[in-house]
Formats: C-alpha cells, structure tokens, sequence
C-alpha cells in the first residue's frame, strides 16, 4: 500500500454543533429491546433450554469446560466466552449454574470489546438467578454499567443506576418504558429518546472520518454533558415531536409526492450515498501505522512549532521625567509589578502590574499595545527574561519603561506530547490522497470527460452579455 501523502490537509470547517435543530437526522429506531436480542443471539429456534443442539464439537462437556478455562488463561477473552457457550449448548446445566456461567461470558465478552453481547449475558444471568442474587457477584451491577459506558450509551446507563437505585422498582417496571410524547396513536418513550440521541452522536461521529477513538470519546462525553439535564432533554423532545408533526402534515397535503420535492431528495439521496462511499472507501483503504505516524511528524514538524516569543510589562508615564524616576527606583531594587500599580497611568494594565496580555514574537514589527514599530520591536526583542529597558521609550505622546517578563525560544513539542493530534492531520492527509485516488478510478471506470475548455468559453460568453446588457 502506498505510503502517506506528508502534506498537512488543510482543515474542513468547524463540525456543526450537536444536534442542532435544524439538522436533526435519525437514523431510526431499534426494534427490539437489548436483552431480547442478547436471547435471540444465544436462543436455539424450537429447542428447549438446555437440550442438545446440533454441533460439530466432538469434545465432551468436561473438556469443553477445561478448554474454556485454558483460553481463559491465555487472555483469550473472545474465544473462551464462544467455548463456554458450546458447554452450555452441549447439555442441560442448572438454571443457577447457567447464570454464573452467564456472567462468566460476560465478563469475557467485556474484556474483548464485545460490550453489547457482554450486557445480554449479564441481563440473561440475572433472569436465571431469579432472587438468589448473590450468585451474580459483588460487582455486577458495575459491569453492566462500565459496559454502557463504553458504548457511549449514557442515556441507557443513567437509566440503567436508576433502575438499580429505585427503591418502588418492581421487576419488568423500566424506565425506558416511560412514555415522554404521544402523537395520536404514537408513543415516544425515555428509550426512544436515548436512542435518537445515541444514533444522531453517533451519525455524526460516522461523518467525521480520521477522528481518533480518543476523540470519539470525547465527542460521546461532550454529548452527554450537552443532553444530560432535563432542559436541553425537553428541548431536544420539542424538536423531535415538532418534526415528526410537520412532516405528518406535508404527507396530508401530498408535498411528498411534489415534483420539486422529488427533485430535492435525489439530489439529496445522491450526495448522501457519495458521502457513505467516500466513508467506506477511507475506513477500507486509509489505514496508517505507526511509523506512518512518525514520518508525517519528522516531515511536518514545522507545523507543530511553537514560535519564540516574549510576554511584556509596561509602565505608562507622561513624561520623560516620569519615566526616568522609574527606572531609578528600579536600579534601586523596586518590584517592577508594585512601581506599575503606584505610577502607570494606562489604566488597563496597571492593576495587573503592567502585564500586556498579548506576547511580543520574533517575526515581524509589531509590538502590543504600541502597533507597528520596527526600531522599538527590535529594542525589546534583544532584552532578556527578567531585564527591563534603562532608557525609556517614547511612543505617541506617552513615555514607556518594558520589562520582558518571560522570554521562550521557538519550541517544538515531542511526538508523545501531541501524539492524537498529528495521528489525526496524518490520517486526513492520507485519506485525501486516497480520496483522489479513488475519484480518479471512478472516472476511468465511468468514462467520464470533463471539457474544461468548453465550460470556460460558456463562462466568457456569460460575461459579454452581461456586460453589453448592463
């Protein structure tokens, strides 16, 4: 595979805000509950619980069970959860025995990632343990929640804490069930909601391709701060119902059957299925390593520099006199920071010792809070941490005494210290280069002429006969 193109891509614009009201998308809704399709997953059709299915293992149910634990040994999480399901499906267990193992599983899946499966079993588990609780383990309610948290589900994990703290919650009494709209005869529930959240973050996270996992964390993280009070939830169920009642109408009055209407949603089906393709392609295609990584930061480090610059402090006198004193009581031991607050007549930095807030930098003239001034520029520059100027400068009609407060030479961070950041340029800059690749295909393969002269000519035609018109 081709190495990675080690120009910086340029940066698309800011993503859009999450979950803006005017951009609503979703995706839809999940049709059956988790802990159904955790049954589904493991559900033999047409045989009871515990009978013997049809299995190619020719292993027994004890040398299953030993299997599963040499793999549990190994740290082969994955392999060991699918072992101990063929020595469920080999022969009967006791429903009590089945839930330990049932957690077991969970654990496992857990550990390889598989989180989704991983609370399935864990819901299974406490079905079969019935009352006796105890056998579940003193951390399962931790492991349920830690598998909702990865996920990035939040809506479901703080209804998961609410279920397990409630103390009136009786067995079956969600609070995913709790009905939060109704439209006619359609009911939105808590869950509903949770997961029109979720499939938004997350539709907006499949839009950004190159993000980093890190990231995406953060992204799900920021997401839950953003929705996770019961304003901006109500705010968001606003847009949602008002929505779903406005497109309701527009089907009454037939708008979906609009040839204008029908136009736009090609043109809108054609740039979301480009979109999906260009995604598919990068995930297939744009892979970097880690010396990938390395090479575009020894190629880029320029990028990542911190340029030399100085932070100032200033006394503002009126005359050249005034100045003068201060410089005197400076070569005298005073405190620079005491002799602005006394004598510095520019209210906007004397409260704060003189400090400019702006940096003076090493390229070009211009010095903060004086404008463009190459002698004076140059005069401050060549001052030292800690030294302050012996003659005073003028500047307009104010005499001014500078202390370079604190002095850095350009600087550029190690590759650990900014890692995520230049994994993230180096994927965008290599799934552009795939990018182009790919399009350059696409055009091959379609036969596609592009007469640039042609379009020109059109252009300037255009333009004569606006400008004779006008």
């Amino acid at each position: 595979m081709d190495r990675p193109n080690l120009t910086i891509p340029q940066r698309a614009a800011a993503p859009r805000p999450l979950l803006d009201g005017r951009t609503i998308l979703f995706a839809g809704l999940i049709a059956v509950w988790l802990g159904v399709m955790g049954w589904q997953q493991y559900r033999t059709p047409g045989r009871p619980r515990g009978a013997p299915a049809n299995t190619t293992s020719t292993l027994s149910q004890a040398d299953l069970e030993q299997l599963a634990l040499r793999l549990e040994d190994k740290n082969l999480s994955s392999a060991a959860a699918n072992t101990w399901n063929e020595y469920l499906a080999a022969a009967s267990v006791p429903a009590e025995r089945e839930a330990q193992i049932r957690v077991r599983i969970g654990r496992l899946l857990q550990q390889a990632g598989q989180n989704e499966q991983a609370v399935a079993n864990l819901y299974r588990a406490e079905a079969l343990a019935g009352t006796n609780k105890a056998i579940l383990g003193e951390d399962f309610a931790v492991r349920v929640r830690d598998c909702f948290r990865e996920m990035g589900r939040y809506g479901e994990l703080t209804r998961e804490v609410e279920e397990r703290t409630s103390i009136a919650s009786n067995n079956g009494d969600l609070a995913g069930r709790q009905i939060v709209a109704e439209i006619g005869s359609e009911k939105i529930t808590t869950a509903d909601l949770d997961r029109m959240l979720h499939d938004e973050v997350e539709s907006m996270i499949r839009s950004s391709p190159g993000i980093t996992p890190d990231q995406v964390s953060q992204v799900r993280k920021m997401a839950q701060e953003q929705y996770g009070n019961a304003e901006a939830r109500g705010q968001l169920l606003q847009q949602i119902v008002m929505q779903r009642v406005l497109a309701r109408e527009a089907r009454e009055r037939k708008i979906d059957q609009d040839a204008a209407y029908r136009d736009r949603l090609v043109h809108e089906a054609d740039t979301l299925l480009a979109s999906a393709l260009t995604n598919k392609v990068t995930e297939e295609r744009a892979s970097i390593t880690p010396a990938d990584i390395e090479r575009f930061y020894a190629a880029n480090k320029q990028h990542y520099e911190t340029p030399a610059r100085g932070q100032l402090a200033q006394i503002v006198c009126k005359s050249k006199d005034d100045a003068a004193k201060v410089i005197e009581l400076l070569d005298g031991g005073a405190k620079f920071e005491k002799l602005a607050q006394d004598r510095s007549t520019d209210a906007s930095t004397k409260s704060a010792g003189g400090a400019l807030r702006d940096p003076l930098r090493a390229d070009g003239n211009d010095v903060p809070g004086a404008g463009e001034n190459k002698d004076l520029h140059a005069k401050l520059w060549n001052l030292k941490s800690g030294e302050y100027t012996k003659d005073s400068c003028q500047v307009g009609d104010n005499w001014i005494v500078y202390l370079m407060v604190d002095k850095q030479d350009a600087h550029t961070p190690k590759l650990a210290d900014i890692h995520d950041r230049v994994e993230s340029d180096c994927r965008q800059a290599r799934r552009g280069e795939i990018l182009q690749q790919y399009v350059q295909e696409m055009f091959k393969k379609y036969d596609v002429k592009l007469h640039r002269g042609a379009v020109a000519a059109t252009s300037q035609s255009a333009q004569t006969a606006q400008a004779k018109g006008s």
